[in-house]
């Protein structure tokens, strides 16, 4: 996310700032399902899988359009859940919180931010997670799971 678009409030964000995350994080999710949808219909089997953002359920004023537009590719893709399970697609999404940059364990103050809003050790999502739930969701160990959103935030975010 472009930082000196993103960190804002809402009345320093004009339309451009909304029009700019939602080409980037709802048309690259148009795009990208458009391309691989024909084919998965023609199979009868395929998995989408979005990345998300905790951010969503979290207080996040000052990242309003990044928000918005990833809000946005949650409903398209439950509206694509719905559309195309009888195709045998399932279109899931993985969501991250912050994600600590190393494999070694934050040390000190390093993402304390983070690390104080959850109850495991090392409070933050390792490099590895995320493609890790990817892999979940797009494996036949997931082929009863559709429309879901799947945290991958040790905790900071639960949900139902």
């Amino acid at each position: 996310m472009p930082v000196a678009m993103g960190m804002r409030p809402f009345l320093e964000h004009p339309w451009s700032d909304f029009q700019t995350y939602f080409q980037t994080v709802i048309g690259g999710g148009h795009n990208c399902a458009r391309a691989v949808l024909p084919s998965m219909i023609e199979r009868r089997w395929g998995r989408i899988i979005n990345i998300g953002t905790t951010a969503v359920s979290e207080m996040c004023g000052h990242l309003n359009p990044y928000v918005t537009a990833k809000m946005g590719l949650t409903g398209m893709g439950r509206s694509l859940a719905e559309e195309f399970g009888p195709h045998g697609i399932t279109v899931n999404e993985a969501v991250p919180s912050g994600v600590w940059p190393h494999e070694r364990d934050p040390e000190g103050t390093e993402g304390k931010s983070f690390r104080d809003r959850s109850p495991l050790a090392p409070g933050m999502p390792r490099p590895r997670d995320v493609p890790a739930a990817v892999v979940f969701l797009a494996s036949d160990m997931a082929a009863a799971i559709t429309g879901a959103r799947i945290p991958v935030c040790c905790g900071q975010v639960m949900q139902d």
